[in-house]
């Protein structure tokens, strides 16, 4: 059987995969990935309110701590820093969907069931979730945080209230063109 990515035009034969996920299907779908064997479907999903595309790991919700097994843990986090920093290509987000419950995944933590926000790198293959109260805020925020980024400066919101740029931490550096 031909390992497959879900899409929205259905499964894609990942043995002739589009341009940008070469790469990401080359470094980390293996036979292990085989769904019927890992119980876990890759859906790259391209949203108009979404910046960037959005891996999605759907596992299926009879073994709800697959995604959790290794090797799959090690691999979706792989695939996460890649689409944060856009080594194959494309950047994108990496999410684990189980049933009716979903994780944003960062590098170095996983974040339930986020409703706003947005994701900066805060130090070297560090990326960090930070909470926004609307749409509004997380876009006021994204913005401010490419406006940091172009200047060459770091951006970190702080925690609770309104957000403003702030000096960061010094070991931030902003993300890989």
């Amino acid at each position: 059987m031909v390992p497959a990515l879900q899409t929205r035009k259905g499964l894609l034969d990942l043995r002739r995969p589009p341009g940008h996920l070469q790469k990401l299907i080359q470094l980390y779908v293996g036979e292990h990935w085989y769904p019927l064997k890992s119980k876990i479907v890759l859906d790259l999903q391209f949203k108009d309110e979404e910046p960037h595309p959005v891996l999605h790991v759907i596992v299926d919700p009879r073994y709800p701590n697959r995604w959790r097994e290794e090797p799959y843990y090690s691999d979706i986090k792989a695939m996460a820093l890649t689409g944060y920093r856009g080594d194959s290509g494309q950047h994108y987000k990496t999410m684990v969907d189980v049933g009716d419950k979903c994780w944003v995944i960062l590098t170095h933590r996983d974040v339930e069931a986020p409703s706003f926000g947005m994701i900066t790198f805060v130090g070297k293959d560090h990326v960090e979730w930070f909470d926004a109260d609307s749409r509004e805020q997380a876009a006021q925020m994204m913005r401010a945080a490419q406006e940091a980024r172009d200047r060459g400066q770091p951006f970190l919101p702080p925690s609770h209230g309104r957000f403003s740029e702030q000096p960061g931490n010094p070991d931030s550096v902003p993300p890989a063109e």
